[in-house]
């Protein structure tokens, strides 16, 4: 129905303008987005890497320890101690912090900015916390078939001793070598560049 100067617009008309005026926006939150993940495509590119070197460390650990571990092939033994017991929790070794200190470096370098560092490592450390948790439940659910023995209600308790195993082995070395790593590896890029334009 159209409308006259003056007169006030039906409901109907009313209703297009906010759905149009809401599509306008949200399609330029969107392209607005795009813009910002383009920009920043190279720095977040950096953070994945760091986020794959960091969670894949701890959950090649993980594996390590009951792969390796002939009492925890039994399935009520590990059904007893895998999953929280602080005899059998799987531990970061000296190697597994060289590797995430390097990696940490070569990101700060590659991002060089200080504070976009600091922004990929908490970035970096949400995300390895949540990919390993993941894995590692996964890992305690279907790989040492915890989920045949238990059933579907238990889901969340192995979820969150998964977690529980993953906090104690990021928490609180892994987490400050990962930043520290950072941060230097930014410190460096800063004092390299500098004397590479002179």
């Amino acid at each position: 129905m159209k409308t006259t100067e003056g007169e006030i617009g039906t409901s109907t008309d009313g209703k297009n303008r906010v759905q149009d005026w809401f599509e306008e926006s949200f399609r330029g939150d969107l392209k607005r987005v795009a813009r910002w993940i383009t920009a920043k495509r190279y720095p977040i590119l950096v953070v994945c890497l760091w986020t794959a070197v960091f969670s894949m460390t701890i959950v090649g650990e993980y594996y390590f320890l009951y792969e390796t571990n002939p009492y925890l092939r039994d399935p009520y033994y590990r059904l007893a101690y895998a999953p929280t017991s602080s005899i059998w929790i799987p531990k970061l070794y000296l190697i597994d912090y060289v590797i995430i200190f390097a990696a940490s470096l070569v990101a700060g370098f590659a991002i060089s900015d200080v504070e976009a560092t600091l922004f990929g490592f908490l970035a970096s450390a949400v995300l390895s916390t949540v990919v390993s948790v993941i894995c590692t439940a996964y890992y305690i659910w279907y790989v040492l078939d915890f989920g045949s023995v238990l059933g579907l209600q238990f889901l969340t308790t192995i979820i969150w001793a998964a977690f529980l195993n993953v906090f104690r082995m990021i928490f609180p070395m892994a987490i400050l070598i990962t930043f520290f790593g950072g941060i230097f590896g930014s410190v460096i890029r800063g004092f390299i560049q500098p004397s590479a334009q002179e």
